[in-house]
């Protein structure tokens, strides 16, 4: 579900606004296990990489 709303945010050109939210998103996940909060980690990067 993560990816589909960072997919519906660039979409529609949202990234700016919904970017700080999104890093929040990952970083209260921390301690999650079981790989989970890496996940939501690289989906962020690869959706709010600086140099694409």
């Amino acid at each position: 579900m993560y990816e589909k709303a960072l997919q519906y945010l660039v979409k529609y050109h949202l990234e700016n606004q919904f970017e700080e939210r999104c890093w929040a998103v990952v970083t209260n996940t921390s301690g999650f296990g079981w790989g989970f909060h890496d996940n939501l980690g690289a989906l962020y990067d690869e959706y709010f990489d600086e140099d694409q």
